[in-house]
């Protein structure tokens, strides 16, 4: 993940964004390489206790629902492809999670935390688990997701997922505008 705040790496990307009024919000839906997502950027809301607005365009809660096709957990890493070393051990310590919903809130836009409390706590659900790595895969998975890890993880690869396919899409309809 970028240095830059994940709500600054989609307004550079999507510059209509920074035009939004501070009350206004949108929704993007997007397939891209590893899931489907609704991102709904919300508006700019008031961060002091008196009303007051002391948010800038560049802090709105994003929200975030993604399928992701698959995740795989090695060690404590999570990703959305096996790596290689993992591949030439036949999968033998690895968890495979198919079908992975997770609903994401960030109250900031900033991308570097979710909220791991209720009301906002992220949902995360798994279609169904392939466990090559026993029981020691099982305590891993269960550690990731009682620490929040899994879901701080997920939202990672979504973040780079929204990025790089935005990125893709944007220098496609620049390369066809000028054709």
């Amino acid at each position: 993940m970028s240095q830059r705040p994940f709500l600054l790496e989609l307004q550079r990307i999507l510059p209509e964004l920074k035009r939004l009024h501070a009350e206004a919000e949108t929704t993007i839906y997007l397939d891209a390489n590893f899931g489907h997502y609704r991102v709904r950027i919300g508006p700019v809301g008031p961060t002091e206790p008196n009303g007051d607005t002391t948010a800038t365009p560049q802090r709105r809660p994003i929200e975030i629902d993604a399928t992701l096709d698959h995740l795989y957990v090695e060690g404590v890493e999570v990703s959305p492809l096996p790596t290689r070393h993992a591949i030439d051990q036949h999968l033998k310590t690895t968890v495979i999670l198919h079908g992975v919903q997770i609903h994401i809130h960030d109250p900031d836009g900033a991308g570097y935390t979710i909220s791991l409390t209720p009301p906002h706590a992220p949902e995360l659900r798994v279609t169904h688990t392939i466990n090559l790595a026993g029981d020691d895969g099982t305590r891993r998975l269960n550690n990731l997701q009682q620490t929040g890890d899994l879901a701080r993880k997920a939202y990672g690869i979504v973040q780079r997922d929204l990025l790089q396919t935005l990125k893709r899409e944007t220098a496609q309809r620049r390369n066809s505008s000028v054709s």
